[in-house]
């Protein structure tokens, strides 16, 4: 288990560090599905040069990439017991779900946020939050019994029903 805690440490700054490298490659990874999403549904065309895609009205840029939720999301699918090819699988479709929700949430409030930069903040930490506290209680490993099992960080806990 802690192996596989370190493996997932490890995968996970590499991919810090290409993502403070500003590695185009990366942010391609991250942002080509929500922008061919965002241009389909949108019905605008985009262009796109070394991972930053413009639209006629806003822009996807590093900043919107999701590279911290990613990241958040695949140790807590390690932490849950899941293998390191299952966490990252894992956080790359729930990244590009949630990231994609956001742009567009925000693209349909961008009247609103006209005077109001905070907006577009909020409108990201409370999509990214609760992207990841519904795959928090998706993943969590379950008893037969349906109950949790003891978490690894907070031990056993007496209300959880024991096997046996």
């Amino acid at each position: 288990m802690k192996i596989r805690l370190v493996l997932t440490l490890i995968a996970c700054a590499i991919i810090k560090s290409a993502a403070m490298a500003e590695w185009p490659p990366l942010y391609r990874i991250f942002l080509f599905v929500p922008a061919k999403l965002l241009g389909f549904f949108g019905g605008s065309e985009y262009t796109e040069s070394f991972g930053i895609y413009t639209f006629p009205d806003f822009i996807l840029d590093y900043s919107c990439s999701g590279i911290h939720f990613f990241m958040i999301v695949v140790l807590l699918a390690a932490a849950a017991g899941r293998g390191l090819s299952t966490a990252i699988l894992f956080g790359y479709l729930v990244t590009l779900i949630a990231n994609t929700f956001r742009v567009g949430l925000f693209l349909k409030l961008m009247p609103l946020a006209s005077g109001r930069p905070w907006l577009h903040e909020v409108i990201g930490t409370a999509v990214f939050l609760s992207f990841l506290i519904t795959f928090y209680f998706l993943i969590r490993p379950r008893t037969y019994e349906g109950a949790a099992r003891p978490h690894m960080f907070w031990g056993n806990q007496s209300r959880l029903k024991t096997p046996g």
